[in-house]
């Protein structure tokens, strides 16, 4: 389960160098 969400999670780093823009909305979440 633990390695699922770091598969998600680098996932969703690479959307952020994709999308600057989402980093930020996505940032809080952080």
């Amino acid at each position: 389960m633990l390695q699922l969400k770091f598969v998600t999670t680098k996932l969703q780093w690479s959307n952020i160098s994709v999308t600057p823009r989402s980093a930020l909305l996505e940032r809080p979440e952080i």
